[in-house]
């Protein structure tokens, strides 16, 4: 099983790392993160709630139909 303390430092991870210009692996990222958001606990959450909203409010205005 997936350890849901580590959470917060992978999805700050991923945040860190998230491409910008290759719409591909902007899906990716996403559905990986999708595979992180379902084991994390909600204090873990609220940790980087912030910055991940964020980030995916970018993602929204993409013009890319995937994303």
């Amino acid at each position: 099983e997936k350890d849901y303390r580590l959470a917060d430092i992978v999805i700050r991870g991923l945040l860190k790392y998230w491409p910008v210009t290759n719409c591909g692996k902007e899906v990716l990222f996403l559905g990986e993160l999708e595979d992180v958001l379902e084991a994390t606990q909600s204090e873990e959450f609220q940790r980087c709630m912030v910055p991940l909203f964020r980030q995916v409010a970018r993602s929204i205005n993409s013009s890319h139909f995937q994303v």
